[in-house]
């Protein structure tokens, strides 16, 4: 136990102040790769811009009907799209001071050590 804490001490001191960053407060994921998680927000994005931009295309063609719908149907599709960041890409995040303070108690509240019986 105490050289398992020693070589954890000992790699501590190896890390720079990134590495150390990284362990406790990882970087947070790209743009891809939230993609990945989530792909329905481009989907929802996505159908917004195709009704609108039919919506301007009937409304420079001189279809006053079928623009006037299109853009009702525009106002749904932003409110399922607003509702999808809303519910989905939105989770609470966690203070830098938060992680630290945890991480400090962590660090100060002595390992349990197996008894022997």
């Amino acid at each position: 136990e105490k050289e398992r804490k020693r070589e954890r001490e000992d790699t501590m001191k190896e890390m720079t102040d990134q590495q150390f960053f990284d362990e406790i407060a990882p970087r947070p994921p790209t743009a891809w790769e939230r993609i990945k998680q989530n792909p329905s927000l481009p989907v929802g994005a996505t159908l917004t811009l195709g009704v609108v931009g039919t919506g301007l295309y009937y409304m420079i063609k001189g279809d006053q009907e079928k623009q006037n719908l299109l853009m009702r149907w525009r106002v749904a599709a932003q409110a399922i799209t607003v509702g999808i960041i809303f519910f989905t890409v939105n989770p609470p995040r966690r203070r830098r001071e938060d992680v630290m303070e945890k991480t400090f108690e962590e660090a100060s509240t002595p390992s349990p050590s197996p008894t022997s019986h």
